[in-house]
């Protein structure tokens, strides 16, 4: 009896320890995932939200997906994750750059983007590598 309450003692710490890891090192993937699908989906492709979590976010059938929660905010065009209400990663949409994760850094509201000055003075266009097609 005893050596059985030992091994199930054992057993209890390495289930602890294996979902202590998993948060840490695994949840911030599986958030990241759910926030960019669903802010990419819902603010660039404007698809609707319930539809974006059904057919590509629960589509990939991995088995941690269900514990991850999400927030949408359309006034901030921001999407939260969290995984067991830990883990938070959040992504924002921006105009003309799209979705990106923002990791924990404060969310501002959304301009539009200034057009980018090149070395010779003309507004945005591509770089010598680029207009000489490589």
């Amino acid at each position: 009896m005893r050596g059985l309450l030992r091994w199930g003692g054992v057993a209890i710490a390495i289930a602890g320890l294996a979902l202590a890891l998993l948060t840490y090192f695994v949840a911030p993937i599986g958030t990241s995932f759910v926030a960019k699908t669903l802010c990419s989906g819902i603010f660039v492709s404007g698809r609707d939200r319930n539809e974006v979590h059904r057919q590509d976010v629960l589509a990939d059938n991995n088995p941690l997906l269900p514990f991850i929660s999400y927030a949408i905010d359309d006034a901030l065009r921001t999407v939260e994750a969290r995984f067991l209400g830990l883990r938070l990663r959040a992504t924002q949409f921006r105009e003309g750059a799209g979705c990106a994760v923002t990791y924990g850094l404060p969310v501002a509201p959304t301009a539009a983007p200034r057009a980018r000055r090149s070395a010779k003075g003309r507004t945005g266009g591509l770089c010598r590598a680029q207009s000489r097609g490589l």
